[in-house]
């Protein structure tokens, strides 16, 4: 999983880094946690159950946004 900025319109803005303190030019607006590989993704949901941020929202793959 990795940790994405994303705009107000809801657009993925790219990764946001530990180091990195770069608002995207203010565009940032949020932060979302994501799939790195998703066909890796087995659907255990152990990724939510050892989040500090309970930041997890899982949705079937045919539901998201292309």
């Amino acid at each position: 999983m990795a940790l994405y900025g994303v705009d107000d319109t809801g657009e993925i803005l790219g990764i946001v880094t530990d180091d990195d303190e770069d608002d995207f030019d203010g565009e940032l607006n949020r932060k979302i946690m994501k799939v790195e590989h998703p066909g890796s993704c087995i659907g255990c949901n152990a990724c939510s159950r050892v989040c500090p941020k309970n930041c997890q929202t899982h949705v079937p793959a045919g539901e998201l946004a292309a």
